[in-house]
């Protein structure tokens, strides 16, 4: 049971710390819907899981480093 109530408290945690990122940076916010328009509709979840601007925001966002001030990730840079 720990197990399990650590995985998701870690897991609502790096959701929370991303959305607010997102929403403090307006062009990280205006480069993910950008690419999240892009998509045909209905969005298929194999599909969202690949696209490159996402899954660089989403490991900016777990692998944060204290005093960076930018971080290349998947050929994508995310500034801060």
């Amino acid at each position: 049971m720990t197990l399990l109530v650590a995985g998701h408290e870690t897991t609502a945690t790096a959701i929370t710390w991303a959305l607010y990122w997102i929403h403090k940076f307006p062009t990280i916010r205006q480069q993910l819907l950008k690419e999240l328009q892009a998509l045909d509709d209905p969005l298929d979840p194999s599909v969202v899981f690949r696209l490159p601007y996402l899954n660089a925001v989403l490991l900016r966002n777990v692998t944060d480093l204290p005093g960076r001030d930018d971080l290349v990730c998947a050929s994508h840079k995310i500034d801060r």
